[in-house]
């Protein structure tokens, strides 16, 4: 498909070079022919990874080494400014997704359909490592508000990842460019809030990206603890400082949705937490304790009291003995789960 808009495919790139050259397979041989194709890789360290990239000489690719180890965050920031300027539209492919041929071709579709829509989501396939298929997203509405999304994706009923994130990289570079936090967790749902505020967030089911889901994503593991429950806590403050950045909205709406997302990341942190701790309950009781007493004493160092206080219960109900920490763990999902459904009930009665 030939069209005058060009469409930019950036991929961040660090280590995983098996699965960055499915990625990057999959950005080359697009059918939509008017694309500019950028990887930045962030130091990583295998020199199979590097002489691969200096391999490739795609006309319409480009590969940027960086200097120094920048992190997710500020990786993804680069990849998006290091764009051309003739470069309208764009997508952050995560180097372990894979687009389908027809992916960009189908989001220009969508694009010029919806031309007052600043931001659009493709539909998502969800993968193992393996890439066998363990599920998919949607449906969805063809136009959504960024608060309707918001709500919905406090509600777990939205997740939508960065590779299949559609939008103008002027529009990204207005608000900001890429959210900086500690970890890349909780960074897609407001970039997307923030990207499509004030306009339509539209939906392209044509368009598809499968997302691998494994141990090793950074979705998917418990490393960099206080970091992510620090991305976590700093998903809030984000959301406020974009409703001051538009002094003509909904102050009901606002509330509203402040409120859920409130919740949201309260839910968020002891998810992660407990993720942490049922690791730890594969140890032995006395080493979990001493772990635990380490993270606790981080986590208020951090000024993460709240989350300091779940651990102090957790190490707490250690203290009866071998066994105890899995079935509390195993308690303290079923009360969380029951929560969750409680306050979603009661925030749709008050607010």
């Amino acid at each position: 498909m030939k069209s005058s808009l060009q469409f930019g495919i950036v991929i961040p790139s660090f280590e995983r070079l098996e699965y960055l050259k499915e990625s990057l397979g999959s950005a080359l041989n697009q059918t939509y022919t008017n694309l500019e194709i950028l990887v930045v890789d962030d130091r990583s360290k295998n020199p199979d990874l590097i002489a691969y990239l200096k391999s490739l000489t795609a006309a319409h690719l480009r590969v940027i080494v960086n200097r120094k180890n920048l992190g997710t965050t500020a990786n993804y920031d680069k990849c998006v400014r290091s764009l051309s300027s003739a470069v309208s539209w764009c997508v952050i492919l995560d180097n372990d997704d894979i687009l389908d041929k027809n992916f960009v071709e189908e989001a220009v579709r969508v694009i010029k359909k919806f031309p007052g829509s600043n931001v659009l989501h493709a539909r998502q396939l969800f993968i193992d490592g393996n890439k066998r298929p363990i599920g998919e997203d949607g449906p969805y509405p063809k136009l959504e508000t960024s608060e309707e999304y918001l709500i919905r994706r406090c509600l777990n009923q939205r997740e939508i990842r960065t590779s299949a994130m559609i939008f103008q990289p002027e529009k990204f570079k207005e608000i900001g460019g890429y959210p900086r936090f500690p970890s890349g967790l909780g960074t897609d749902t407001v970039l997307l809030f923030a990207l499509a505020f004030g306009s339509a967030l539209a939906y392209a089911p044509k368009a598809k990206v499968r997302t691998r889901l494994y141990a090793g994503a950074e979705s998917g593991n418990t490393s960099n603890l206080i970091g992510r429950l620090q991305s976590i806590r700093m998903m809030l403050p984000y959301c406020r400082a974009v409703y001051r950045s538009h002094p003509k909205h909904d102050a009901r709406l606002q509330r509203k949705v402040l409120l859920y997302l409130s919740f949201y990341t309260l839910a968020l942190s002891l998810f992660v937490l407990v993720g942490r701790c049922k690791e730890l309950a594969e140890s032995s009781p006395a080493k979990m304790r001493q772990e635990l007493r380490r993270i606790r004493l981080k986590l208020v160092q951090k000024g993460l009291v709240r989350e300091a206080i779940f651990i102090a219960l957790i190490s707490f109900v250690t203290l009866f003995g071998v066994g105890i920490p899995k079935k509390s763990l195993a308690v303290t999902e079923r009360v969380g789960n029951s929560m969750r459904t409680m306050l979603r009930k009661l925030l749709n009665l008050f607010v």
